[in-house]
């Protein structure tokens, strides 16, 4: 009796192991009739899904640039890390940027998350199909072609500093030509014709009268229209010559849509 007991309990034993036993994993899948997928469908849902990700990325950034270019007058323009935050870095005038459309009390946010002041950022200079600029209001520069570039052409040639074709397009011969007026006016030599420059040029044709800037040292602020309300978009030094076009409420026009204070010009 003893030795028939031990072996029903060695049966018992021996059928609840193989019951609680871990059964195949794959076996489960045998009752669906599934079959993993091979390693080529593997590669190509990993190189679909990859380009999938890719697009969505480019799509994101390319819809939250805004094109646009430093307008400085000459100067480099600070690249801070944060809105009047340490400079991290500069651009030079007539620089193109991309910006991201986010403005933080007068700073704008830069593609590579760095930002730059708004005073001194003008938009709207786009690339033309065949490789040149549409020029940027108050700025002419290397690649640049319109009507505002044979005008200037015809002022360098009218004062013998440009002596090419008027082609309407900015190239060497014209940068070689502003060079030669800024430095015989003592303006900062940089080949592009901003604010300051066309200011000057300006102030060698016929005006209401001849002036120069009295500042006792300090620049003098252009701006857009006649007031302190309007945006600056360029300066003037301490006795250049201008020409006066027009008076209103205390502010002389000096150029198209550049305005400066009467209060430190002297007629």
């Amino acid at each position: 009796m003893e030795t028939l007991a031990y072996f029903d309990l060695a049966a018992t034993y021996e059928n609840t192991t193989n019951v609680e036993s871990d059964p195949d994993p794959l076996k489960f899948f045998d009752e669906f009739n599934w079959k993993p997928p091979s390693s080529a469908w593997i590669r190509l849902l990993s190189t679909m899904i990859a380009i999938l990700i890719l697009s969505m990325t480019n799509g994101v950034f390319a819809a939250g640039t805004i094109s646009a270019r430093v307008n400085t007058n000459g100067s480099e323009l600070h690249v801070r890390s944060s809105p009047g935050g340490r400079v991290v870095g500069s651009l030079r005038n007539g620089s193109q940027i991309s910006l991201t459309g986010r403005n933080v009390n007068g700073w704008l946010q830069l593609a590579n998350g760095n930002y730059v002041s708004s005073l001194w950022v003008r938009r709207g200079s786009s690339n033309n199909s065949d490789g040149t600029t549409t020029p940027s209001k108050g700025l002419l520069k290397v690649g640049d072609r319109g009507s505002e570039v044979t005008r200037l052409q015809n002022s360098l040639k009218n004062r013998n500093f440009y002596n090419g074709p008027i082609t309407g397009y900015y190239g060497d011969l014209t940068e070689v030509a502003v060079r030669k007026f800024q430095a015989s006016k003592g303006l900062r030599v940089d080949g592009i014709a901003g604010p300051q420059t066309l200011s000057t040029l300006a102030g060698n044709s016929s005006g209401s009268g001849n002036a120069r800037v009295a500042t006792r040292g300090s620049s003098l602020n252009i701006r857009s229209g006649p007031g302190t309300g309007y945006r600056v978009i360029g300066s003037l030094n301490n006795g250049s010559s201008v020409s006066i076009y027009a008076t209103s409420n205390g502010w002389h026009k000096i150029g198209n849509n550049q305005w400066v204070s009467s209060a430190w010009v002297n007629s």
